[in-house]
């Protein structure tokens, strides 16, 4: 191929300047001539392509992808070229042939997923279409994008919001086969969580990062007098504060609480991942207790059982001393719904810490129970030079019935199935 590098040079340069024609006449004499170098092969290939001259196109991709079996892109093309000839049955085994290659590659799943849907397989479609979605979350933020692309993102965004619906229905249908028992608001909760029209937040300052519930009551701050068992799990401060200063005497247990950020993040949570600046010691978590650290503290899983918290089977509850050390700021950030209320019980408070929601700031009293609606936003910090430790969990938000409590939570399970469904979906 050293023979052919100046006039490879010299068509690269005249694609990046824009002359097509010109780049392709050389790479035409470089094939001729019997170069099979990646970029002659794919360029001459997309030029017919875009010519619709199949009967080119496939032999040059294939060549390409043959010569050259280690290199996803070159797959992927002549998957497109099968494709768009209507031959769906290689078009498919190309770009299995890239992910091979490369399974981490979102892009992939999305030609693999339009390929299968064209055959009729639309739920192995979907499952490509979530799965690229998984790999690539960024591609979600190109819906409506220009090109080939954004339009096969936005097809994918259509039918997963079209499953999601149908999914959720399902999962109400369970609950309430009658419909008798679900209010309006859920199917208008329902027409939110599909993107079927913009949310109408009852308060500007809330915005959960995940699912919004209409019609439920609105306040960042809720007066724990309200709650029977507020009392009840304040009785017992003395005992989970014991147990808690045998964890921090252990030293073990405790974990980072940050351990993902989402891209673009601030620096301050940067700063928090990763870090025991901000670190928790969970005896509940994704709605499953975690059984050495519930034999640690026998009286704050027995609290803790004795309360009405939210569940949704690999979700909720949570609960878990969280520690912020000497200095520690949390950002402000939201929760991800308004169905969930947090609570807190105070346990170790110097002064200098407090926690803001909805822009009121509060100072914890140990002892004395906090509750607020997260997805209002809020940020807590620690300006004292010791540790702050207060016990968190979540109940359901008390505008919720039974009916959508069991309606929300069997969605939650759907999605979860869902989910790990296309984590572990095998293209082949």
């Amino acid at each position: 191929m050293s023979d052919y590098s100046a006039e490879l040079s010299r068509a690269r340069s005249l694609l990046q300047g824009g002359d097509f024609a010109g780049a392709e006449r050389i790479c035409r004499r470089l094939h001729e001539a019997g170069a099979d170098h990646p970029f002659v092969l794919s360029f001459l290939a997309s030029r017919a392509l875009e010519a619709g001259d199949w009967a080119r196109a496939i032999p040059l991709s294939r060549l390409a992808a043959r010569r050259h079996p280690d290199d996803a892109t070159l797959a992927q093309n002549l998957g497109i070229a099968c494709r768009r000839a209507g031959n769906h049955q290689d078009a498919a085994q190309s770009f299995r042939d890239a992910i091979a290659i490369q399974p981490d590659n979102g892009i992939f799943f999305l030609h693999l997923a339009e390929t299968l849907l064209a055959a009729g397989r639309e739920r192995a479609a979907d499952r490509c279409f979530e799965r690229a979605f998984m790999l690539n979350p960024r591609l979600r933020d190109e819906d409506g994008a220009a090109g080939p692309l954004g339009g096969l993102i936005d097809l994918a965004q259509r039918r997963l919001r079209q499953r999601f619906r149908r999914d959720i229905e399902a999962a109400a249908n369970e609950v309430d086969p009658a419909g008798e028992r679900l209010p309006p608001r859920f199917w208008e909760f329902l027409e939110y969580a599909c993107g079927r029209r913009p949310i109408d937040y009852a308060d500007d300052r809330q915005r959960p990062s995940y699912q919004y519930y209409p019609g439920l009551k609105t306040a960042p701050w809720w007066d724990p007098a309200r709650f029977d068992w507020v009392s009840r799990l304040e009785a017992r401060h003395t005992d989970i504060l014991a147990e808690l200063e045998r964890v921090l005497a252990r030293s073990s247990g405790l974990a980072p609480y940050v351990t993902e950020i989402h891209p673009g993040s601030s620096a301050e949570w940067h700063k928090l991942s990763h870090s025991n600046a901000w670190s928790s010691y969970h005896l509940l978590k994704g709605g499953e207790r975690v059984e050495a650290h519930c034999r640690a503290c026998p009286a704050t899983a027995a609290a803790l059982e004795d309360l009405p918290l939210a569940r949704a089977q690999g979700h909720a509850p949570e609960a878990f001393f969280s520690v912020l050390k000497p200095g520690t700021y949390i950002p402000p950030h939201h929760g991800l719904a308004n169905t969930k209320l947090v609570v807190h019980l105070p346990l170790i408070v110097p002064p200098g810490c407090a926690i803001k929601v909805g822009g009121e700031t509060r100072q914890w009293q140990a002892g004395r129970c906090l509750v607020f609606d997260d997805s209002f936003e809020h940020e807590a910090w620690n300006r004292s030079d010791r540790l702050r430790v207060v016990l968190i969990t979540e109940i359901w938000n008390p505008s919720l019935s039974a009916a959508e409590q069991a309606a929300l939570a069997a969605s939650i399970k759907r999605e979860d199935d869902w989910h790990r469904t296309c984590r572990s979906f095998d293209p082949s």
